[in-house]
């Protein structure tokens, strides 16, 4: 479940064919995609889940590549929707990316290192700009929920509350 980034194989490349996408801005790069939902590359590492440092390892793999397929699934809804042809089923795709995130996060929660994490996932003072902890945003999704919302916006025409996430 290894999520490359990029690459800088151009566009057409034979190793990546099936697995790219081209970049929006037509740079000459690929985006490649990675992320199998079966984890074959992950499993094939051999981090063990026994570990408690391998284990949010694993748990980060996992969230990147849903996350990515999170994305990925709404910018095809919404390219659908451009096409006329309503959100091809692609939000409820994001939608599974997002339950199977949240139950992620959830797990993560559970097996925090810090014995307080308090300061890290809720509004607590402290020295920065933002007046949270630096992991709150990511512990609640909140990003995610926010893109969810803005689509469905666009395509269905609901009146979906889009959180603002930073303040």
């Amino acid at each position: 479940m290894l999520l490359v980034a990029s690459s800088l194989a151009p566009i057409g490349d034979a190793r990546l064919k099936s697995e790219t996408a081209p970049d929006p801005k037509g740079a000459g790069l690929s985006i490649a995609l990675v992320a199998r939902s079966d984890c074959t590359e992950l499993k094939a590492l051999g981090l063990s889940n026994d570990d408690p440092f391998l284990a949010e390892m694993n748990d980060a793999f996992d969230i990147t590549a849903r996350r990515f397929r999170f994305v990925h699934a709404l910018y095809r809804a919404s390219e659908s929707y451009a096409d006329g042809k309503g959100d091809g089923g692609w939000l409820a795709k994001a939608d599974l990316e997002l339950d199977a995130a949240k139950l992620t996060v959830s797990a993560r929660r559970k097996k925090l290192h810090d014995p307080d994490p308090k300061p890290i996932l809720r509004d607590t003072p402290n020295p920065t700009f933002y007046k949270y902890g630096y992991l709150r945003e990511a512990d609640s999704l909140c990003f995610w929920v926010r893109e969810r919302a803005q689509t469905r916006q666009l395509i269905l025409q609901t009146g979906e509350f889009v959180p603002g996430c930073i303040f």
